[in-house]
């Protein structure tokens, strides 16, 4: 309640005062635009601390004496007879809320004039403000989702630090893993055990589980970085060239999944069987990175992006260009053909456009996955060829 009483009165102040030179105030967003942007950093906090604030207000009225003195204030007329609840919600209604007002006020004015470009300020420092209380609120419930997940798995391989303020979950789900031994390759099934019929997958936004149940827990018994997998759908497994004949016969909705370097820096191989069509679709697309758009750019995913280090300095030239000093680190999510980039840069966050001669692709785990990638198809390949060329000859 805090930031809805004490933290808006300079806010309210400015806009009195406005109010005492005139009373038609012919323009308030300017003040609004200069608290936004320079003073509203208050409701992100608070938006963050939502879902750890209802929970400890939820414990604390499971306290009879705390409870019943909530609801003799609430039916006071100094609180206006509102619930507790509706007090606490009051910071979040209104930094959602402003940016309708703002926008209401654009659409009564013509476009163009003064008035209308500081309207447009105004409204676009608000939306900025609600989404970074939109993404605070997400962040702090998936770092509560990290540390719950994290507190039901038991590593049966080499543990590492699974909770991570950049870390969060993507997909989930059960399958049944279907014992493929008799390919000349090495299996998943050879590390789950021989009786092991389904395993749980985690997919994070970096990296991927293979979990099995045990009791309440997840046991860990493989994992591997996320852009280090190779994801295929198998629709006919008597002519998969990752299956032997009759392995899979009359099994639905295949999936082969590669782990081309787990945990172990190996490579393992595991062929799945989703509950439906649809599941193997969104477990293909959510493993499979972005493809690029056509020839003239290549677009990249958060998770499986170029970084660029900066070579020699460059001054932005228009507004949604990025100012680059030596040394400076870059993720790219776009390369255009004529040699423009479009990246996130990683100091600060910022995003903008750059010319990629000022800058030099450093060798990260893009780069290796995207190696180890290539070198997996290779292999397939001259598999594919030999047997073949084996067929031919008999």
């Amino acid at each position: 309640m805090n930031v809805d009483s004490q933290f808006p009165s300079s806010f309210l102040r400015d806009l009195e005062a406005r109010w005492q030179e005139s009373c038609h105030m012919k323009d308030v967003c300017d003040i609004i635009h200069k608290h936004a942007s320079q003073k509203f950093e208050p409701y992100v906090r608070y938006c963050s601390n939502q879902a750890y604030q209802d929970r400890a207000l939820n414990n604390l009225k499971q306290n009879a004496e705390f409870s019943e003195a909530v609801k003799r204030l609430e039916q006071n007329s100094q609180c206006q007879f509102l619930p507790l609840a509706s007090f606490l919600l009051l910071p979040m209604q209104r930094i959602t809320r402003l940016p309708l007002l703002v926008d209401a006020i654009a659409h009564r004015l013509e476009p163009g004039c003064e008035l209308h470009t500081s309207c447009k300020k105004a409204l676009d420092s608000l939306t900025k403000v609600a989404k970074r209380c939109d993404e605070a609120a997400k962040k702090m419930q998936q770092a509560e989702q990290m540390c719950l997940l994290a507190s039901n798995l038991e590593f049966k391989v080499k543990e590492f630090p699974l909770v991570s303020a950049s870390r969060f979950l993507v997909k989930q789900g059960e399958l049944s893993m279907i014992k493929a031994d008799g390919t000349n390759r090495k299996t998943l099934s050879k590390l789950l055990g021989s009786n092991k019929e389904h395993v749980y997958l985690y997919l994070f936004n970096d990296i991927l589980l293979v979990t099995k149940k045990k009791g309440s827990t997840f046991q860990v018994r493989d994992y591997c970085q996320r852009n280090s997998l190779y994801v295929e759908a198998v629709d006919n497994p008597d002519k998969s060239r990752h299956l032997a004949p009759g392995v899979a016969t009359g099994v639905p909705n295949l999936l082969f999944l590669a782990l081309l370097a787990n945990h172990d820096n190996k490579q393992v191989e595991l062929v799945l069987s989703c509950k439906s069509e649809s599941e193997r679709t969104r477990w293909v697309e959510a493993i499979t990175p972005t493809s690029s758009a056509g020839d003239s750019e290549r677009i990249y995913d958060y998770w499986d992006c170029p970084q660029f280090h900066c070579v020699r300095k460059y001054l932005a030239q228009q507004p949604d260009e990025l100012t680059l000093e030596e040394s400076d680190v870059i993720n790219v999510t776009r390369k255009m053909a004529d040699g423009w980039c479009e990246g996130e840069r990683i100091r600060d966050g910022e995003k903008g456009w750059f010319p990629a001669s000022h800058t030099e692709e450093i060798n990260n785990s893009h780069v290796r996955a995207r190696n180890l990638r290539m070198r997996y198809r290779l292999m397939m390949a001259s598999q594919e060829y030999a047997q073949i060329e084996f067929g031919n000859r008999h």
